[in-house]
Formats: structure tokens, C-alpha cells, sequence
């Protein structure tokens, strides 16, 4: 073009010439500038489209979090109010007579509580229904816009070409696509072989058999009930949630005498009962508060004579009455086993029902199953013809007795001598003094079990249960064999249960002197002279 010949510069930046350029400019950029909007973005820069869907996400999942806190919130009311159900339910079952003033007002705090967490668990659940609704409309819109904002980006990719770097890229992931997809056939294929191979016949006699343990020895006949009921109760001991009162209460069930045995009343019994002794713990903290050196300095002992007292004198728990029952399995003589022929003696429900009484099979069973309804870390523990309860974390440790009236805290030396004398080879085989597990829990009622059998000569179901039950001990450490053998050498030949009895039954032997370890005035049975620790109720109030 001439030089001379140039517009002059008013004419280029008149609006006439401007508003004809910049369209014409823009429609030349277009098809680089908008296409790269989408696909080829500088590295960092997120689309406001996509923030926007972000967003709306992470507003719903704050809104699915808040549901979740509700739900768990609504468990919890739910829960506490079936529990209440359970306690007043449980107070419809005693016997007018039996219900003192202080427990109808209990029952009537606890009612109007249910009352109010029945309002409250109403309005949860109207508030969740909502909620609910609400975050389903939210999640769908979300979902739309993404879905818009896909198959513009689509659209968008299909109308311009990609740069050699997309072109690479999307080449390299259909490879790996395809290497997936082979690797996926490789291994059908030889999953295909294998079950091919465990359908194809046993391999000749000459190879190596495998050895296998079998569950039950072999040679003995099995009663099947027996063995399922077992069987059934090894797997409810080690589920979440255990109750020993449960297990303890359907180890009792099909025996002779306990044909009426109701599981469900009794457990609701157990939680009234429990309770109830929190309340009246609660009611009488401030006492050990003001004096705790009168409780040993420990609110763990407080707590557990307040149980004790509480359940002996309101619901008036205790030992069996009858002398002979009172005597204890360790003072019968060898042909009697009559202390082992009536399952009320033997397991929790006799405690629950009509007369309130036990032995030492089952109150400690007792004390641990309320224990552990209010939190307490209690045990039970086995010593040679005897069961006990135990205190037990990583603060303290204190032995349980309560079948006498009030408490006693025995040591373990007392246990060691009375009713039979341990040895310290007896003590290293893992049978006695020691915290039990749930199995051996559930060992120790199959063995209760099993000599109410035998009382009531059903011997074939007797062997079955006494065969699991000593199959339990040795899973969980227990040298039995080696226990038998002591035994035996030690002059009767007969192998000692866990809970008293033995098989054959034991030869008849004095109670063993428990004074070897006590200081002179504080012998065991010494005249005027109280149990160890034993302490009465506090004063009526």
C-alpha cells in the first residue's frame, strides 16, 4: 500500500471502522479461543460451572452428616426408652407386697421419663422424615447439573479437534483399558481351571491324606440336642453384647425342673434390678464421699457393697435356706448330689423367681450380670469347688463374695485353702483363681448343667454337655489332662468339676482351715467375730 495513501489515523478509530473490526476479530479467534475453554484450560483453572456442583456436593454431605447425627441420636432415645419398658414391666411382675413406697415413686420418675423421651423420639423422627426429604431433592440437583456440564464438554470435544497432547493421552488410556481387560479374561480363565480342579476326583491313596483333628472324640455316642445347644451357646458367648445372665439362663434351659423357665422375664427382672441399685448407689454416694476411709478409700468397693446390700435387702436375695442346701456341695457325702438336682440352686433364674435363693453356683453369676448392667469391670473366677466374683481393671482388684449377708473381700489365699486346698501344680494348669473368659464362663455353667443331668440319671446327655464343656477349657489354655493326673496322685483317682461336684462324685472331706494366714482374734468362725470387711446396709432413710 502507498505510504501516501493511508487513512488518516481519525478515520481507523472512528466507531463506524471499530464496531466493523472487532466482530470480524472475534469471529477469526473463535475457533481457537472458545474451544479452548473447556479442553484446553491453563493447569490450575477450575471451570465456575464445576465450583458451582462442588459446592452443592458438599452442602449435601454436610446435610447427610447432620442425618446421621439425628439417627444416632434417635437409637439412643429408643434404646433408653425400651429399657425403661423392660424395668416397669419387670416392677408389673413382683408381687404387690413385695413393692415398697420408694419403688412406685421410682416407677412413676421412670414413667414420666419414658413419657418425655417418647415426645422427643417423636419429633426426631418428624425432623429426619424432612431432613430426608430435603437432602433427596438437593442430591438430584447436583446430578443434573454435572450431567449438563458432561455433554457440553462432550459436544464441545467432538466440534473441535483435540491437540496432539489429548490425542496421547486418550491413546495411552485406551491401552490401558484393554490391558485391563485382558488381565480380567486371564483371570476368569483361571478361575475356570481351579474349579475344575476341585470338581475332578480325590488324588490316588498313595499321596499324603491330610490329618484331621475332629471336633468331638471319636467312639462316644452324642446326645444332638445336647451337642446343638452347645454348640449354639459357644457362638452366642463370643458375639458383641455378651450377657452372662443370658447364657447362664439358656444353660439351664430343657433340665429337669426348669420346664417353666422364662428367659425374656428374668432378663427384665436383671435390668429393674440393676436399675434400681443405681439409683440407690447414686442416692448414697455422698456418704463415701464424706468418709471414704470407712470403704477402704475405694468407690469400686463402695459401689459393689451398695449392690450387694441393696439387692439382699430390697429384693430380698440370698443364700438357700435349707440347711442341708446350705451346707454346700463340699460337705455332702459321696453318694449324695442333691445340691446339684434342682437348676433354681444352680442357675439365675431360682434368684429371679418366686423365692429370690441361690447358692454359690449362682449368685456370683448374679452380682456379675448386675456388675456389668451398670458398667462394673466384674469377673467371675473358679476355685476348687467354689465360684466367686472379682473386681477387676487396670485401677484395682478386689475378690467379690456375697453369699453371706453383706460383703466379704476374701485374697485370693483364702480361695486357695477354702473349700479345698489348691497346689501349686493345680494353680499352674490355669483352672482356678483366674479371671474367666466368656468361654470358660460358659464352661463353667455346662459343667452345672451337666450334674444336674446326672442327678436326674440322663447320662447320655450328661456325657455330651461334660465333654464340651471340658473341650471349652482346653481352647482356652486349660491343662486339664494334666489336672486329672494330679488329682489322681493325689490318692482319690477322681477328676474334680469346677463347681464342686466331680465324676465320679467326690469322697467326703471336711472343710479345710482357712486360719493358716489370719492373725490371732481374726480366725475364720472366731466367736463374735464378723466376716472380713462385712458391712450392714446404712441406716434407713
Amino acid at each position: 500500500m502507498d505510504r501516501g495513501r493511508q487513512p488518516p489515523a481519525s478515520v481507523l478509530h472512528s466507531p463506524l471502522v471499530r464496531a466493523l473490526f472487532v466482530p470480524v476479530l472475534l469471529m477469526a479467534c473463535s475457533g481457537s479461543s472458545a474451544s479452548a475453554q473447556h479442553n484446553h484450560r491453563p493447569p490450575g483453572d477450575i471451570d465456575p460451572e464445576q465450583l458451582t456442583i462442588a459446592a452443592t456436593r458438599e452442602r449435601l454431605t454436610q446435610h447427610e452428616k447432620n442425618i446421621a447425627v439425628q439417627q444416632m441420636t434417635l437409637a439412643e432415645f429408643e434404646a433408653k426408652a425400651r429399657k425403661i419398658r423392660r424395668q416397669l414391666e419387670a416392677l408389673t411382675l413382683m408381687p404387690a407386697d413385695a413393692i415398697s413406697s420408694r419403688l412406685l415413686e421410682y416407677a412413676a420418675e421412670k414413667h414420666k421419663e419414658l413419657k418425655a423421651l417418647e415426645g422427643h423420639i417423636e419429633t426426631t423422627k418428624r425432623v429426619l422424615a424432612d431432613q430426608a426429604q430435603w437432602t433427596e431433592t438437593d442430591r438430584r440437583e447436583p446430578n443434573a447439573q454435572e450431567d449438563l456440564f458432561t455433554r457440553r464438554i462432550a459436544d464441545n470435544r467432538r466440534q473441535f479437534a483435540n491437540s496432539p497432547e489429548d490425542e496421547y493421552r486418550d491413546r495411552i488410556e485406551q491401552q490401558n483399558t484393554w490391558l485391563l481387560e485382558e488381565a480380567a479374561q486371564r483371570q476368569r480363565q483361571v478361575a475356570e481351571q481351579n474349579h475344575l480342579l476341585m470338581q475332578e476326583e480325590e488324588p490316588p491313596r498313595s499321596w499324603p491324606e491330610r490329618r484331621q483333628v475332629p471336633l468331638l472324640p471319636t467312639g462316644n455316642t452324642f446326645d444332638t440336642d445336647e451337642l446343638r445347644l452347645c454348640q449354639l451357646l459357644e457362638k452366642k458367648a463370643v458375639e458383641t453384647g455378651y450377657d452372662i445372665a443370658e447364657i447362664n439362663l439358656l444353660a439351664a434351659k430343657g433340665l429337669p425342673g426348669a420346664e417353666n423357665l422364662d428367659v425374656d422375664r428374668s432378663l427384665k427382672t436383671l435390668d429393674l434390678w440393676a436399675a434400681w441399685v443405681w439409683h440407690e448407689t447414686d442416692r448414697h454416694l455422698y456418704k463415701y464421699r464424706e468418709a471414704p476411709e470407712e470403704y477402704n478409700s475405694s468407690e469400686a468397693y463402695f459401689r459393689i457393697l451398695m449392690m450387694i446390700c441393696t439387692l439382699q435387702e430390697d429384693f430380698h436375695v440370698c443364700y438357700n435356706r435349707d440347711p442341708k442346701m446350705r451346707a454346700g456341695p463340699v460337705e455332702l457325702a459321696p453318694s449324695d448330689l442333691t445340691f446339684f438336682g434342682n437348676p433354681k440352686d444352680l442357675f439365675v433364674n431360682g434368684l429371679t423367681e418366686s423365692t429370690h435363693e441361690g447358692t454359690c453356683a449362682s449368685l456370683p453369676v448374679l452380682y456379675v450380670a448386675i456388675g456389668r448392667r451398670l458398667g462394673y469391670p466384674l469377673k467371675l473366677v473358679e476355685c476348687k469347688g467354689h465360684l466367686f466374683a472379682r473386681w477387676e481393671d487396670d485401677k484395682e482388684r478386689f475378690n467379690i463374695e456375697g453369699t453371706n449377708r453383706g460383703l466379704n473381700c476374701y485374697p485370693d489365699r483364702e480361695y486357695q485353702e477354702w473349700p479345698y486346698p489348691i497346689s501349686k501344680e493345680e494353680l499352674a494348669t490355669g483352672m482356678y483363681m483366674t479371671s474367666l473368659s466368656p468361654k470358660r464362663e460358659l464352661a463353667a455353667f455346662l459343667e452345672l448343667r451337666a450334674l444336674c443331668l446326672k442327678q436326674n440319671e440322663l447320662h447320655e446327655r450328661r456325657s455330651t454337655v461334660k465333654i464340651f464343656a471340658d473341650g471349652l477349657r482346653k481352647k482356652e489354655g486349660v491343662d486339664l489332662d494334666r489336672l486329672n493326673r494330679l488329682v489322681g496322685e493325689s490318692g482319690d483317682g477322681n477328676s474334680i468339676s469346677v463347681t464342686g461336684g466331680a465324676d465320679p462324685a467326690l469322697p467326703y472331706q471336711a472343710l479345710t482351715s482357712t486360719n493358716t494366714w489370719r492373725t490371732p482374734g481374726d480366725e475364720r468362725g472366731a466367736p463374735g467375730k464378723h466376716t472380713v470387711f462385712a458391712t450392714e446396709r446404712f441406716g434407713a432413710e
